[in-house]
């Protein structure tokens, strides 16, 4: 993620404030199930279509868990060019731990589900070091994200219809790596609180 510097002259500006706080939380991208969260991954929704829906199950879970592995080894690797090289060498199936199906709908020839995926840590590890591949797996302190818009009118924290803000709000909301960031809900008593002025 890019932060622009500050334009304290132009007519709309943007100040980025950022507390070490314990805050309310938004969903995570990690599966808390897993005994090392950063090692899974929750939410994972599969759309797939075969001949039968045996077939088309099968071939979901199986994207689902390519999918989960790879969003956990680009937020552990933190390199392109070594989770190609790693997917390139790696046999998917003798790293998962295990899944939970948390919905699923089996049509004729068709399965919907959303699934959360748990990869065994110790073995992944084991893989990193015989492939001489550096890594980070420690999370980060709770930080708080108050994105702040200085339009011509004054400051604005709390606008839902703010693109900019909106925008904020989205990126926190996807985030997916070891940075673990949250946002205040815009209720009544965190705008008395909390004045964007301030």
């Amino acid at each position: 993620m890019r932060i622009a510097p500050i334009c304290r002259n132009c007519p709309a500006s943007w100040i980025l404030s950022a507390w070490f706080l314990l805050a309310g939380t938004l969903p995570a991208a990690a599966f808390d199930q897993c005994p090392q969260p950063q090692f899974g991954v929750s939410g994972i929704t599969i759309d797939t279509t075969a001949a039968t829906a045996a077939e088309a199950q099968t071939n979901g879970i199986t994207e689902a868990a390519s999918l989960g592995f790879q969003r956990v080894l680009n937020r552990l690797l933190r390199s392109d060019i070594a989770v190609e090289a790693f997917l390139a060498e790696a046999s998917i199936d003798q790293f998962v731990d295990f899944y939970h199906i948390s919905e699923e709908n089996s049509l004729e020839g068709r399965y919907i589900a959303v699934l959360d995926y748990c990869f065994d840590a110790t073995r992944l590890r084991a893989a990193f070091r015989a492939a001489g591949l550096e890594w980070a797996e420690l999370k980060s302190p709770r930080i708080l994200v108050l994105p702040v818009w200085l339009a011509p009118d004054g400051a604005r924290a709390w606008q839902v219809d703010n693109e900019w803000l909106a925008g904020w709000r989205d990126v926190v909301e996807t985030a997916d790596g070891l940075v673990d960031f949250t946002l205040l809900k815009p209720t009544i008593l965190n705008e008395r609180s909390l004045r964007a002025e301030d």
